[in-house]
């Protein structure tokens, strides 16, 4: 069958507008609750392609209360040679660890018995699946790397992208892989970043502090070995490293962080307290609840000059559910619920609607805001 995705064209969209008004001005009308997708949407969103980290068991919460530290789960995602396996693995993939994603799709894993015997061609649970490439160092000594003739060439391991399929799952008890976020980002180096076309040519230059909006990631292979430290035991190593590299709006490619890469799964790329090495240089923007520091305007659209669709006062709560920046502001899309004296001052307005969907201003770097953060939404 059908199901409606989002609505098509501008933000000015006078169909949407007129659907969504009749919708609210019917909401005593239990024949209008029946029709889901009568509201501003979107109603799905796709998987995105691009750079993935493992999840693992949030049940293992780290100290600083946002998960497991990287590496340290004892829990491993499954790597399988083909979408409909769940036998044949590849390899097995550690919390933290990244990956890139090139194809999702969904797969009938069928039913069978203790002998792995099939029981049914119709049967059985549907789950999404993966293909992702993840990157290794071979070992020069490894049967991938081994060619005929070249036993007195020089050892050098090999830098290469394993291809496998995953299993794409929710559920906190599960291991699975999150993407990486795009929208807003915090340059969170002290050193400026670098911004850079194809042919490795600067672009632009975003100072520590400055924000910027990341649309797409891919992962790269780093030249060379590099010095890293741990930041859980400060212990110092050299490590075969892969970039994690972002498209950024304003153009060029930036590199949200390094993280240590192992010779053939995880050997080699975890520090002696059993942890991945990784140097972070920007950090997103993270969604959740927010509260209003000061007065400001809910529009339409994420770009300033769009149609103002309320006002909202200081102490009014706002959940964002995405970020983008606009004329070196962070701006925020917004769920707004006006019940319960949620937003001051608008008890009694018979006119104000239960909810609104809108952008608002969140922060303009490196010290002008109009929200703070009261809780982050898990990504």
């Amino acid at each position: 069958g059908w199901i409606s995705l989002q609505w098509a064209g501008t933000i000015d969209n006078f169909e949407r507008d007129e659907v969504v008004r009749r919708r609210r001005s019917g909401a005593g009308d239990a024949r209008a609750s029946l029709v889901s997708d009568e509201d501003e949407g979107p109603w799905s969103q796709p998987l995105p392609l691009g750079v993935y980290r493992v999840t693992g068991d949030s049940a293992a919460v780290g100290k600083n209360g946002r998960g497991q530290d990287l590496g340290s789960s004892t829990k491993q995602l499954p790597l399988y040679d083909a979408p409909d396996s769940e036998s044949n693995i590849v390899d097995f993939l550690v919390c933290n660890q990244c990956l890139e994603v090139v194809e999702t799709q969904v797969s009938l894993m069928k039913r069978k018995d203790n002998r792995d015997r099939i029981l049914s061609n119709t049967e059985g649970k549907h789950v999404v699946r993966a293909r992702c490439m993840v990157p290794v160092i071979l070992s020069p000594l490894s049967v991938e790397n081994f060619v005929g003739g070249n036993e007195f060439a020089p050892v050098v391991p090999q830098r290469k992208f394993r291809s496998g399929w995953i299993t794409i799952s929710e559920g906190k008890k599960s291991v699975t892989a999150s993407p990486i976020p795009v929208g807003a980002y915090i340059v969170t180096t002290k050193d400026p970043l670098l911004s850079c076309d194809s042919n490795s040519k600067i672009k632009s230059i975003l100072p520590s502090g400055s924000c910027m909006e990341v649309d797409a990631t891919r992962i790269e292979f780093e030249e060379k070995e590099e010095m890293m430290q741990c930041r859980h035991c400060s212990r110092e190593s050299m490590y075969h490293t892969v970039a994690v590299r972002a498209l950024i709006a304003s153009g060029g490619y930036v590199t949200l962080f390094v993280v240590s890469v192992g010779v053939s799964g995880t050997h080699g790329s975890l520090c002696a307290c059993g942890r991945l090495v990784q140097q972070t240089y920007a950090e997103p923007v993270p969604l959740g609840m927010y509260r209003l520091t000061r007065s400001t305007l809910l529009t339409r659209g994420s770009v300033h000059k769009t149609q103002a669709i309320a006002h909202l006062e200081m102490n009014a709560f706002v959940r964002v559910m995405e970020t983008r920046v606009e004329g070196g502001c962070v701006r925020g899309r917004v769920y707004v619920n006006f019940s319960g004296g949620n937003v001051p001052g608008q008890e009694g307005d018979s006119r104000r609607t239960e909810s609104l969907v809108g952008w608002v201003s969140l922060f303009e770097p490196p010290s002008f805001s109009w929200a703070e953060l009261v809780s982050e939404v898990a990504t």
